[in-house]
């Protein structure tokens, strides 16, 4: 390939298409698998619809969405046990949005439109498991997390120092705390952890399945390696998270890319 077709294949690889084959100056791409195109809904329909699996969106400017607007728009995704609006404004490409000084809106999406699934169907769950959960977002450079909501900071730190550096980027530091004997927990690959409010910050979600069963009286504490959901937002700065009722399905082969274009496909190719 010369270098103008070199350039169109990073292109196309960018938005989604994957290398399937390559023979001598031949490379065989295959199209996005991974579209969910969604039809556009006044604000009161998308409420309505918000756990439906049509794909829907609505037209919102994240900036002027007020507390009692939550509830109406977000549904059972605005319940503080729960969670998710975070999430799906983030997904929705509400970052991007926010530096445009013309039109802020965003087109927001439910899980349906955006390839997501429910977990707190399992009653394993983390979010229903009867545990209290702490959470902080953490990239790979960041020195050992210090914050007065982990309990065992020496287990903590400990945890954080014998990290593989080059596992992952991002890391999710969980503490798990129970009053019920031995609650088994469970988080599938791709389980998605967001920031509290709309921050501008990234929202997590874990690279691979992980559980533990918390002891009554003592501590559970683990360090998941994770994938960022948002190209364009900013680093984790050690921001508290919580887990949301919602699972992003990962690529085959999985890798930070990979997911970065996968997210792009599933809200309609926007950046």
């Amino acid at each position: 390939m010369d270098s103008t077709e070199e350039e169109i294949v990073s292109d196309l690889i960018y938005h989604g298409w994957m290398r399937s084959a390559s023979h001598e100056q031949q490379v065989m791409l295959a199209p996005p698998a991974e579209s969910f195109p969604s039809r556009s809904v006044p604000r009161e329909e998308f409420g309505r619809l918000i756990e439906s699996g049509e794909p829907v969106s609505t037209l919102v400017d994240p900036h002027e969405i007020r507390p009692d607007d939550e509830q109406q728009l977000f549904g059972v995704f605005a319940a503080h046990r729960l969670g998710g609006s975070s999430a799906l404004l983030a997904m929705s490409g509400a970052g991007a949005a926010s530096w445009s000084t013309e039109d802020r809106r965003v087109e927001l999406r439910n899980p349906a439109a955006l390839g997501l699934e429910r977990v707190d169907r399992d009653p394993w769950s983390i979010v229903t498991s009867p545990v209290r959960c702490a959470v902080l977002g953490l990239e790979s450079s960041d020195d050992a997390p210090s914050w007065p909501l982990f309990t065992e900071p020496d287990a903590v730190s400990q945890l954080w120092e014998t990290r593989d550096l080059d596992r992952a980027d991002f890391w999710l530091m969980i503490e798990l705390t129970a009053s019920e004997a031995d609650p088994p927990v469970w988080m599938p690959a791709g389980q998605i952890f967001e920031q509290m409010s709309f921050t501008g910050r990234q929202t997590l979600a874990t690279t691979a399945g992980a559980g533990t069963l918390v002891s009554p009286g003592r501590r559970s504490t683990l360090l998941l390696p994770a994938f960022c959901l948002d190209q364009h937002l900013g680093s984790p700065q050690r921001d508290p998270l919580r887990a949301t009722p919602l699972r992003c399905p990962l690529p085959q082969g999985a890798t930070q890319d990979r997911v970065w274009r996968q997210r792009i496909i599933a809200r309609g190719g926007q950046a």
